[in-house]
């Protein structure tokens, strides 16, 4: 679901107003989504799996991501501003826990994904590309005021919801 939505809006927007994107899909939706944008002339990366994830990480200005703790850990390590989409079905919830704990320790977003709609996306681009220089300050700044991302999430994941 994730995947349609990100490159629904992606296909929503100009050809001039589009961000670079490197998509990863996982191995379901690969050549759905790879055809997708091969059939709108999109230069869009798309891989099944990003196996040099600290290339892409430097790469990227800013990431979507579900919020599991690892990727939170390493989108926080390196200093990215993240849109997090909770995973839906996740075990009571942790992954919205996990955005929320995020959220304390750096820039980003959270939207559920039944909400998210392409308007959503390209309106938080367009976003995104007027302010990046602030927002990737503010989250290396945010990266380098902590010594292990890893231990910060794993605090924030067992301290107490308010």
């Amino acid at each position: 679901a994730l995947n349609s939505k990100v490159s629904e809006a992606l296909l929503s927007m100009g050809e001039t107003d589009h961000p670079r994107l490197w998509h990863q899909t996982g191995t379901r939706d690969f050549l759905r989504v790879q055809s997708l944008y091969g059939a709108q002339g999109l230069s869009v990366k798309v891989e099944a799996f990003i196996e040099d994830i600290a290339q892409a990480y430097a790469w990227a200005d800013i990431l979507i991501a579900r919020a599991g703790a690892m990727t939170i850990a390493e989108a926080q390590s390196v200093g990215l501003p993240t849109l997090w989409v909770p995973y839906p079905q996740a075990v009571d919830q942790h992954q919205l826990a996990n955005a929320c704990c995020a959220l304390q320790v750096g820039p980003g977003w959270i939207r559920q994904q039944s909400s998210l709609i392409a308007d959503d996306f390209v309106s938080w681009w367009q976003y995104c590309s007027r302010h990046i220089t602030h927002l990737r300050t503010q989250a290396q700044m945010s990266a380098q005021g902590q010594c292990d991302a890893s231990e910060a999430v794993i605090h924030c994941l067992f301290s107490p919801i308010d």
